[in-house]
């Protein structure tokens, strides 16, 4: 109870006053706080996306927040443009930061990754749970049973974790969702990709899958596709930004 009404003193203290609003200038200002008033300035120059964070807890009570993906900002770059609030209220923020449809930027119709990416997250989450188990038989036959819970739970956030993925490439902007624990669903502006990163363990190379990363001078400067196939990594980055990748392609 102490715990809970400290966090909604802070919560109250942070956010109180809260005012966003666009300047003539097409640049957003935030502020807000009780004790200490705390302003952010936006430069529509300078910003090149806007992401929406849904930790595990706030997507339980269908929540979000907003966040401003933009150059010359600390700590990467990103920055909280409103308080955690209902996810529709997220995704409405994000559009109106881009000056976009909400189905043009965090709520477009996200393209699903291929089955080898749930298989992937099955394994890793399974597997060390199943050894756990096993560890747990070893030393009490009542703990082993208990322990057996751990399968299902493991199983429904690798599952979790595969329906967060996705990729869509929408006229002006790239959007790609990743993450269980805490979910991020990211617009980037195509003309701020400055460059493109892939990789491929050993693991994804036996799966026909790859990550692809569009490098940008904002956030946290690059932003995943995970566990995509090679060839629609390729084909998205190259439909993302034209010219940049054919010197380096082949038939």
């Amino acid at each position: 109870v102490v715990a809970g009404v400290g966090s909604l003193l802070l919560f109250a203290e942070r956010w109180s006053g809260y005012q966003l609003t666009r300047e003539p200038d097409g640049s957003l200002r935030v502020r807000h706080g009780l004790l200490t008033t705390r302003s952010l300035s936006v430069s529509h120059e300078r910003l090149r996306g806007a992401q929406v964070s849904e930790p595990l807890l706030l997507r339980a009570g269908r929540g979000a927040q907003t966040r401003a993906l933009s150059t010359g900002l600390r700590e990467g770059g990103s920055g909280a443009i409103a308080p955690p609030a209902p996810r529709v209220e997220a995704h409405r923020l994000a559009a109106a930061a881009l000056q976009a449809d909400p189905a043009e930027v965090t709520r477009a119709t996200l393209v699903p990754h291929p089955r080898a990416a749930l298989r992937r997250r099955l394994t890793r989450a399974v597997l060390p749970a199943a050894a756990l188990v096993a560890a747990a038989w070893l030393v009490d036959e009542r703990t082993g049973l208990a322990s057996l819970l751990l399968l299902p739970a493991a199983a429904g956030l690798a599952v979790d974790r595969y329906r967060g993925l996705g990729h869509a490439l929408t006229a002006r902007h790239l959007v790609t969702r990743l993450g269980g624990l805490r979910r991020r669903t990211v617009a980037l502006q195509r003309d701020g990709v400055i460059g493109w990163t892939f990789r491929q363990s050993i693991f994804q190379r036996r799966a026909g899958v790859i990550t692809a990363e569009a490098v940008t001078a904002a956030g946290r400067g690059g932003y995943s596709v995970l566990d995509v196939a090679v060839g629609d990594a390729v084909a998205f980055a190259d439909a993302t930004t034209p010219d940049l990748l054919e010197p380096f392609l082949d038939d």
